[in-house]
């Protein structure tokens, strides 16, 4: 597991991620800004984990 968005609001800008399968997960608003991501593997990059429709998490990739 590379990167875990666990809680809160997450900023990230100008990274570089690396993985397998889902290895951007958890359940935090996230803003991805100018962030190279690089999967190793075919497959899902993320796993956003939000419980029900009403919480306000998610990813935004810029």
């Amino acid at each position: 597991d590379t990167l875990y968005l666990h809680f809160g609001k997450q900023y990230l800008r100008d990274c570089y991620i690396e993985g397998s399968v889902d290895f951007i997960f958890g359940n935090s608003t996230a803003l991805l800004e100018h962030c190279h991501i690089h999967c190793k593997s075919p497959g899902f990059i993320t796993a956003q984990s939000r419980k029900s429709p009403q919480e306000l998490t998610g990813y935004v990739f810029l």
